[in-house]
């Protein structure tokens, strides 16, 4: 059952247009920070003392997982909401609930296919923030480890909303469009 529903989300063009698009976010955070960053560094040379303050995690990290969180909070409800609404749509989740015999099991299926298909957002920073330490740039790895962790968390709760939402609604227009609105009013 789980294979099934990872393969089904894994293979979605939607997942991975929502990749590619959040992976330009981030990427544009990423090349905005490290100019930023680059040009502030130039001033701490100077000053002693604004070399103590001047911190990788708030100038490069914050910000490329600024992108992310744009991006996750804009499409991960459509994504996460996706494989329980097309079933209902399609009418196919009534004869998957009785061939399955456990609703409980089919929807822990698709809110974990969610959170795998959601989890492609990663790519971006974690290429953009290798590039970084590739380029000779510091990074502590607990504090950046504790940030992702966060943003994953973010992510697992944005997935169980769209589920939620893709549970409560009947299609995926309006399931998404839940979604959005409650991240945004939160």
């Amino acid at each position: 059952m789980l294979r099934r529903e990872l393969a089904l989300a894994l293979r979605a063009r939607l997942a991975w247009m929502v990749a590619a698009l959040s992976a330009l976010l981030v990427g544009h955070g990423f090349i905005l920070a490290v100019d930023l960053y680059a040009a502030g560094s130039r001033s701490v040379r100077a000053n002693v003392l604004m070399a103590r303050e001047f911190d990788p995690l708030a100038g490069i990290v914050r910000p490329t997982l600024g992108g992310l969180y744009l991006a996750a909070s804009l499409l991960v409800p459509l994504l996460a909401a996706r494989p329980l609404a097309v079933e209902k749509e399609r009418r196919s989740l009534g004869p998957l609930l009785l061939m399955t015999g456990s609703p409980a099991r089919v929807v822990a299926a698709k809110f974990a296919a969610a959170v795998a298909s959601s989890s492609l957002l990663f790519a971006g920073p974690i290429v953009a923030l290798a590039a970084w330490r590739l380029a000779g740039g510091h990074l502590a790895p607990a504090e950046t480890a504790v940030a992702l962790a966060g943003h994953a968390l973010y992510l697992v709760a944005l997935c169980a909303l769209g589920t939620a939402a893709a549970a409560w609604l009947d299609s995926l227009a309006q399931a998404a469009a839940l979604g959005v609105v409650v991240v945004l009013s939160s």
